[in-house]
Order: structure tokens, then sequence, then C-alpha cells
């Protein structure tokens, strides 16, 4: 995943009676596991991720009265956010043209936001649009520009 995005990790146990479940997470490596307070779903949703948080491994316990049950942990991995001088830079100075690379020219990329999907949206301030740069089949950015979003 790329960062500021969340993850959200999903398990389910069955017995009589249900069990409770209690998500935690470690930092050391999976050594030991802390408590994730008012993580009592079957589901987890991370707050926003950082790269720091990459390699934290989450886990799901599962406890009735006829014992207890832990799931594998998985660990998360979080990638920074691309670039945005080699993603959103103006080679040969600002402009206004959509294109692969350097044959796109933006003025004055100020922000940027990325979906689930990876797909990257950069705030392009001076010529007031959204760009839009995805990422081709094979997770690879190919630097497309579009803008998505133009003030009159």
């Amino acid at each position: 995943m790329t960062t500021p995005s969340t993850a959200t990790f999903t398990a389910a146990a069955g017995g009589v009676p249900t069990p409770n479940s209690q998500w935690q997470v470690s930092t050391d490596g999976g050594a030991t596991f802390s408590n994730i307070i008012g993580a009592t779903a079957l589901s987890y949703t991370t707050p926003a991720t950082s790269v720091a948080g990459s390699g934290k491994r989450y886990r799901v316990v599962f406890s009735n009265s006829a014992g207890m049950a832990t799931s594998n942990s998985a660990t998360l991995t979080v990638n920074p956010l691309a670039n945005l001088a080699l993603l959103a830079r103006s080679p040969g100075g600002p402009g206004n043209l959509d294109g692969n690379g350097a044959a796109a020219h933006f003025y004055g990329p100020a922000g940027a936001a990325v979906d689930g999907s990876g797909t990257i949206y950069v705030a392009d301030t001076y010529n007031h649009t959204i760009r839009k740069i995805h990422a081709d089949r094979h997770g690879q950015y190919v630097r497309r520009h579009r803008r998505l979003l133009r003030q009159r």
C-alpha cells in the first residue's frame, strides 16, 4: 500500500458460544503483541498509514468460554508516496500540458492524494486543476497526466 492510506484486516472464527475478537499489533517483528483498544470487530482498519508503520504485524485473538485461538499475523507494508518531483515536475518550465512523463507540464504542483487503487491526484495550483497520475496494469506509474477539474 502507499501512504497515507488505511489498511483493513479481516478474520473469522466460529464456535459456541460465539467467540469475541481482540485485534493486536506488534512493533517488534512479532516477538510481542499488544491489544488495540476498541478493536473488537471481525475487521480492523488502521488509521492513515505512514512509512514508519511498515513492518507492523497484526493478528486477532478469538476467545469464548471454551478457549481461545490466535490467527496468524499479517505484516503491513507501506510504500512512500512517489516523489512528486519525478511525477509532477515542469521540465523546461511551467506549463499546462497533459502527456506521459516529461511531456506533461505543471504549474505549481502543491499537494497530492492517493486513492485505494494507487492513483495519485495532484493539485496543479496555478493551472487551477486537479491532475490524475495512474498506474499501468503492472503497477508502474505511466505518468499520464490528465486534467480532472479546471476552474474557469
